[in-house]
């Protein structure tokens, strides 16, 4: 998946889990589960990014 859809992904989570009730502690931990993987599946991705881009670099002359 690509970071800008990662990215739209989280916010919509976030979006999701403001909006539940502060009392509905199941529904709280399961959504804020599923954006901690996002987050975590971002950074994965942008390193992912990141060393790639780095391996493109300007060659040596």
């Amino acid at each position: 998946m690509s970071i800008g859809k990662t990215l739209v992904q989280i916010e919509r989570m976030r979006r999701k889990l403001m909006a539940v009730d502060l009392a509905d502690t199941e529904t709280l931990l399961a959504i804020s589960q599923k954006l901690d993987g996002l987050v975590v599946q971002y950074y994965r991705e942008k390193l992912l990014h990141a060393k790639e881009s780095a391996s493109v670099g300007p060659t040596d002359r």
